[in-house]
């Protein structure tokens, strides 16, 4: 009886305190709560600057929904030093926000440039290593 009290108390508990990752945008909206996290493929971009895309404007149809959330949008890349990764990123932030700010009509986002310092993926040997961590983050506040 005791396994089972203890069984139950466990799955209430992290029921409660769930954090979902989506890899791309939800489907339904409904289901974001507050700290979840959406990891989405970073834009065509080439010398810090985003290009056009689909995924640039599915971006901005995300934040232009109607929500209470606040978002925290990382830019993660892996391609280089760390000094350039760092650097590319906040030339990518800065053009990411220039963008936004002319199509988004809310100001309920921040974007951070994170270089490579924040990896998911851990196996450096890998030949994906590079790959599978670039990549922009948008967590739900």
């Amino acid at each position: 009886m005791k396994f089972y009290l203890i069984i139950l108390i466990l799955v209430l508990n992290l029921s409660s305190f769930s954090q979902y990752v989506y890899f791309g945008y939800s489907e339904t909206d409904s289901k974001l709560q507050s700290k979840d996290i959406i990891i989405v493929n970073i834009p065509l971009h080439m010398n810090g600057r985003f290009h056009e895309s689909d995924a640039i404007y599915n971006l901005i149809d995300f934040l232009n929904k109607d929500t209470t959330f606040n978002f925290r949008i990382e830019i993660n890349l892996f391609w280089g030093s760390s000094e350039f990764n760092l650097d590319y990123t906040k030339d990518l932030s800065i053009n990411l926000d220039a963008i936004l700010k002319k199509e988004v009509n809310k100001t309920n986002y921040e974007i951070y440039y994170i270089g490579s310092e924040n990896p998911i993926f851990l196996d450096k040997k890998s030949t994906n290593y590079k790959m599978l961590n670039t990549r922009i983050e948008i967590l739900i506040e």
